[in-house]
């Protein structure tokens, strides 16, 4: 419970140990803070999961800026970035101005649409001319 980041005086109550100093000993004596520290995926979801009871008096946005600091960790509790990666081709296909007929000629023949403006594309904005 401690390595879960629950807290000492409920560890001490639950197990009739009078009080939280004998956790905080055990704790010190087993080497457990670092271990503890180490477990942050505990800590966040602890946040999280109290954000969402009605008890407790955690923001909104505390509770999402813990769910996004928990989705950057590894399952080793180590923190990697993740990139999205923008596919051009996905957004050019994704455009709304598309009609029915304009997308079955670009898959038959690969005809760009009228609207399309080859002219507006540059490698500065990341936005290529599919192929």
């Amino acid at each position: 419970m401690f390595l879960e980041w629950q807290g000492q005086s409920k560890i001490a109550k639950e197990y009739r140990l009078g009080s939280r100093q004998a956790i905080f000993r055990h704790a010190r004596a087993m080497n457990l803070f670092s271990e503890r520290t180490a477990n942050s995926r505990g800590t966040l979801c602890a946040v999280i999961e109290r954000g969402m009871t009605s008890g407790m008096k955690v923001t909104a946005d505390v509770v999402v800026r813990a769910v996004i600091a928990l989705s950057k960790l590894d399952a080793e509790g180590r923190t990697v970035e993740q990139f999205e990666q923008v596919n051009n081709h996905m957004r050019f296909l994704n455009d709304d101005r598309w009609t029915h007929g304009e997308m079955l000629r670009y898959a038959e023949t690969g005809e760009l649409p009228e609207w399309f403006d080859e002219n507006s594309l540059d490698t500065g904005t990341g936005i290529s001319k599919p192929n």
